[in-house]
């Protein structure tokens, strides 16, 4: 059957679909192929053999069948076990608390440390900063990002592409 304004022709020949003995997988095939392989478990599947589960006409009837009856397999979740578990109680304001103090100090300690290269130095890059840094046991990433929140705040100033001065 051809359309008239695309000139494209419908796929009419059958397919069959079947599924898979081993996986339980929907599949489709052409009943003119021999065999048909899973490709979920590999298994080899004759044609002449098979339990047609269904017989559509077209490639894309066939594609949509298929997930329509995979889609009847998940079928609704079994939520059984509402009450047979206890709550876990959260310590996470506990730790959030902690952690913000934690900051906090951090914080205060790369701002000291900050404030020590601005006593002796105008301007001074970022190496010199990951250096000090690394003296006082700072993380590169707590580095960038105190850095990052600095400048943010107006208390540090970018002045070239790595250097920096403190205001």
């Amino acid at each position: 059957m051809e359309d008239d304004e695309t000139g494209i022709t419908k796929d009419e020949k059958p397919y069959l679909i079947f599924r898979c003995s081993k996986c339980e997988q929907y599949m489709y095939v052409k009943p003119t192929q021999k065999q048909k392989k899973c490709l979920r478990c590999g298994r080899t599947h004759t044609v002449a053999k098979l339990d047609v589960v269904d017989e559509v006409k077209g490639m894309t009837t066939a594609v949509n069948r298929v997930k329509e009856l995979q889609n009847t397999l998940g079928g609704e979740p079994n939520l059984s076990g509402s009450g047979e578990f206890s709550v876990a109680l959260s310590n996470a304001g506990v730790n959030k608390i902690k952690n913000i103090m934690n900051e906090s100090e951090l914080e205060i300690q790369f701002y000291d440390l900050l404030h020590n290269l601005a006593q002796q130095y105008t301007k001074f890059p970022y190496y010199m900063i990951e250096l000090m840094a690394q003296e006082s046991q700072f993380d590169l990433n707590e580095v960038q990002l105190f850095l990052r929140k600095f400048i943010k705040e107006g208390v540090l100033r970018q002045l070239d592409h790595n250097y920096y001065t403190l205001l």
